[in-house]
């Protein structure tokens, strides 16, 4: 699926692709939640797309993503503001969060291009984490949540978090390098 005009949704609006979204103009929510599925077979190969000078715009409402990778490009954004993000890894090919690549990467430099209050990022397979800076979390006002259903794993470069963060592994958490809140009151939770 690929927007190539400007688009307004007044009500929910449901996407769902086995090959991919990409969006190449502005998509703006007026009311309703947005569900974006890039890789609905779950095979890999579903990337959610958003085109450089591009926004997102939910206008307070959530946005739900399950892609087998996100590009965000330099300047493509998602505005929620008061709303909720979630993301969610297709395949269980793992989440890569900042310099590491590895199934669905979410750079820093892609994290600091989402304006958000609460963001969830879930997968089955594992997640490792590799240089976040507190500037990279800084347009999340409330919590970003990292879901993992094995590890999850802070490796190679620090990571410094300008919000609250809650961390959640079945099968364990490794903090291999430095990590803290830059936050007043900036808490971490590990389950």
């Amino acid at each position: 699926i690929t927007v190539d005009s400007s688009s307004t949704f007044t009500n929910e609006v449901a996407l769902q692709s086995d090959n991919g979204v990409t969006f190449n103009a502005a998509v703006n929510l007026t009311s309703g939640d947005i569900s974006i599925n890039a890789d609905a077979d779950a095979a890999g190969g579903g990337t959610f797309t958003i085109d450089n000078l591009v926004t997102l715009t939910t206008n307070n409402q959530n946005a739900v993503i399950v892609a087998d990778d996100m590009n965000l490009n330099t300047a493509g954004r998602i505005n929620a503001a008061a709303g909720n993000v979630t993301i969610t890894d297709s395949d269980g090919g793992g989440i890569g969060l900042g310099n590491t690549a590895v199934g669905l990467q979410l750079t820093g430099a892609e994290l600091q291009l989402i304006a958000v209050n609460d963001i969830t990022l879930n997968t089955t397979g594992s997640v490792t984490v590799n240089g976040i800076t507190a500037l990279n979390s800084g347009e999340i006002s409330g919590t970003l949540t990292i879901s993992s259903n094995t590890t999850v794993t802070f490796a190679t470069g620090a990571s410094v978090f300008d919000v609250a963060l809650v961390v959640q592994a079945d099968d364990g958490i490794t903090v291999g390098v430095g990590l803290s809140t830059n936050t007043a009151g900036g808490t971490m939770t590990f389950n």
